[in-house]
């Protein structure tokens, strides 16, 4: 018997227990009574709640192994329509290997000085942003 079944069955007996220790006056079955009612839904709840999540975890799951599919089809496509581009892949990164492994420091210098000019234009193009914005 599945957890939502069990839990709704205690729930049940907790209400008719429940109902039984106000007829009587039993507050002991009547506490029982409630206590299994209450049981009762939180195990049904507990019982949706496992559902919904196993539900989320197969759809995440569908969705990764569709966009999965995608990107390996685009790049299939990608080889067919551009045969060189793979050969030109990897003698570009062949050739930065090389350069790097001569002179780190030159390389190491001319990427700093690309963030550098990279830094000033976003920054100088905020600052024309605001400066233009004030004049308004």
């Amino acid at each position: 018997m599945n957890s939502s079944i069990k839990g709704e069955v205690r729930r049940e007996f907790g209400k008719v227990q429940g109902g039984v220790g106000d007829l009587t006056g039993d507050t002991k079955i009547q506490a029982d009574g409630r206590a299994n009612e209450a049981a009762g839904t939180v195990e049904k709840l507990a019982d949706k709640a496992k559902d919904v999540i196993g539900d989320a975890a197969g759809s995440a799951s569908d969705l990764a192994r569709e966009a999965y599919d995608k990107g390996e089809r685009y790049a299939r496509e990608m080889r067919d329509r551009f045969p060189d581009a793979e050969r030109y892949w990897r003698e570009g990164s062949q050739a930065v290997r090389h350069q790097v492994g001569e002179s780190p420091v030159v390389v190491a210098l001319l990427a700093g000085l690309v963030g550098l000019v990279i830094g000033w234009l976003i920054f100088h193009q905020s600052s024309d942003t605001q400066r233009n914005h004030h004049r308004r």
